[in-house]
């Protein structure tokens, strides 16, 4: 699930396993990084394209954050395999 309504301050999504000791079917926030609102408004939208896209995709999404509060800090789109 990606939910939009924060935008364009906060993206929170879930993931369907666990991230740390965020539960699956957690909300993650992703709080939206930017010097200026527009380049935060660029962020945001990105960012959510990727969620999308991974979703209708079926590929894999790692987050790196912060377990307090489950806050992502950086959201990558693809395989680890790749790496």
């Amino acid at each position: 699930m990606v939910e939009s309504t924060l935008m364009p301050g906060t993206l929170s999504f879930a993931l369907d396993t666990n991230a740390g000791t965020c539960p699956a079917r957690t909300y993650i926030y992703y709080i939206i990084h930017g010097a200026d609102a527009d380049t935060q408004r660029r962020n945001a939208e990105a960012t959510y394209a990727l969620l999308l896209t991974a979703k209708a995709t079926g590929q894999v999404v790692r987050i790196g954050g912060y377990n307090n509060g489950c806050t992502a800090e950086t959201i990558y789109f693809g395989s680890v395999d790749r790496y």
